[in-house]
């Protein structure tokens, strides 16, 4: 998987690219995606999330591309420590993408994460270092070093990982 001007590029076992870019927004999902070589799109909408509409999109422009078959992710939200949660706050750069940051603040006891551009969430914890959003099926994992100092976070959306270090 590359990545161009916002684009994902991904080529399949069968050697073709597929070019794609997704969106959710408050539970609806969007996937639009084409093979260059075949001249086919695909465009996907759904107003639910959880899976598919990336895999559904990929699979209608690569059937070599399988399905895949996610588990629901567990919901239920713990107690964390305010201690805890205030060593998340601050500045997140995307290794991908370093002009876009992610923000995240502590507010009313509660993290919350605004991306460049978009709305401010609040995410709940999961596990200590685990927090995932009520909007969509997005999760946040927080990194931390030998010390224990907080050095960075991994989005998994749409079964993709996306690294962002801390950078404030």
């Amino acid at each position: 998987m590359r990545n161009g001007l916002g684009w994902h590029i991904q080529t399949g076992d069968s050697g073709r690219e597929i070019v794609w870019h997704n969106g959710v927004t408050n539970g609806f999902m969007t996937f639009a995606g084409f093979e260059e070589a075949t001249q086919t799109g695909v465009v996907v909408l759904t107003n639910s999330f959880g899976e598919g509409d990336d895999d559904i999109g990929v699979h209608l422009l690569d059937p070599a591309i399988q399905l895949v078959k996610r588990e629901k992710p567990v919901t239920t939200e713990i107690e964390v420590a305010e201690e805890v949660l205030n060593s998340y706050v601050g500045k997140y750069s995307f290794e991908v993408s370093p002009d876009m940051i992610l923000d995240a603040q502590l507010q009313d006891g509660r993290l919350t994460i605004q991306v460049t551009g978009q709305p401010r969430y609040t995410i709940y914890p999961r596990s200590p270092k685990e927090f995932f959003m009520k909007e969509a099926p997005v999760t946040f994992t927080f990194l931390t070093d030998d010390n224990g100092a907080v050095t960075g976070l991994v989005v998994l959306q749409g079964g993709y990982e996306n690294p962002a270090n801390k950078v404030e």
